[in-house]
């Protein structure tokens, strides 16, 4: 199945394969390449509290 971009149609095309990670899985895995680990999740939050973000 070819699937294309409805925003700027044909400029992307790619096969769908409907593949589908956990968020949380695919956050711990990230988080656990980082060499801070979990600090930096701490401080992309603080950041946005700081900034008086609506949603998080």
């Amino acid at each position: 199945m070819t699937t294309t971009n409805e925003e700027t149609p044909g400029e992307f095309e790619f096969d769908s394969f409907n593949q589908q990670v956990s968020l949380t899985v695919r956050i711990k895995e990230i988080l656990t390449e980082y060499p801070d680990g979990s600090q930096v999740l701490r401080e992309i939050l603080q950041n946005s509290d700081d900034a008086a973000s609506q949603e998080q």
